[in-house]
Order: C-alpha cells, then structure tokens, then sequence
C-alpha cells in the first residue's frame, strides 16, 4: 500500500509498509492484545475446567488471568514499541 516508510494514513497513524517496521499504532497494539487474551482466556478456562472440574472454577481462573495478561501484553507490547533494535528502516 505504501511505497516508502513514514507514512501516514487517512487519520493520521503511523502505518509502516511491509519492507520495513517502525513504530505501531496504539490501536493496533490494543486490537492485538485484545485477540491474543481471547485466545487466552479460551485456553485458561478449558484449564481451569480440567484441573478443576468446575465450569465456575475454571471461568474465574480465566477472568483472572485474563485481566492480570491484557494489561501486562499491552504494556510489553508499548515498551517493544520504542526499541529500535531488530527493525529494518528503510526499503530492502
């Protein structure tokens, strides 16, 4: 879509181009965190669930981790944001 780096889209985000990464919008963090925790959540119930044997168990172990691993990936993932190390920066 784009043909050099630095870039911005329609409303104003940063949007890297598939030669080279740069810094991530915090939408897209917050869409990424958010899909990863539903996998999570998904896999922590069935979990829960087995150890347990209790679909409540189970439920509150995964709302839990749920919310304790959202915040903690988000943060991570803002923090990798502003490293520079491991990206490419121009058109290879």
């Amino acid at each position: 879509m784009w043909n050099t780096p630095n870039q911005f889209n329609r409303i104003g985000n940063f949007q890297s181009n598939r030669f080279g990464d740069s810094m991530e919008t915090g939408q897209r963090s917050l869409i990424k965190a958010l899909l990863w925790q539903i996998l999570g959540l998904c896999t922590m119930f069935g979990v829960g669930f087995l150890l347990t044997g209790s679909l409540a168990t189970g439920g509150k172990m995964a709302l839990i981790n749920t919310g304790i691993g959202f915040v903690s990936y988000l943060i991570y993932e803002r923090l990798w944001s502003r490293v520079a190390w491991g990206r490419r920066t121009g058109l290879h």
